[in-house]
């Protein structure tokens, strides 16, 4: 069975009252920070996945394991 498409256009009239905050994390806080005061790029590696990630991640996104 299939489902029938949407054709009906849709509108919202006003505002719709957003907000949102971008955090870095502690490791774009870190990355960021070098980046600024020392003018370094900062990285981390991964041990067991020889996987480098820039900027630096707290945790691995292959083995999941934890990053310093």
């Amino acid at each position: 069975m299939k489902t029938p498409k949407n054709t009906e256009t849709r509108a919202w009239r006003g505002e719709i009252p957003l907000e949102s905050l971008y955090t870095a994390g502690l490791g774009g806080e870190i990355f960021f920070r070098a980046l600024k005061e020392r003018g370094e790029l900062v990285g981390t590696r991964c041990a067991p996945c020889k996987q480098v990630y820039v900027p630096a991640r707290a945790f691995c996104e292959r083995c999941f394991g934890e990053l310093d």
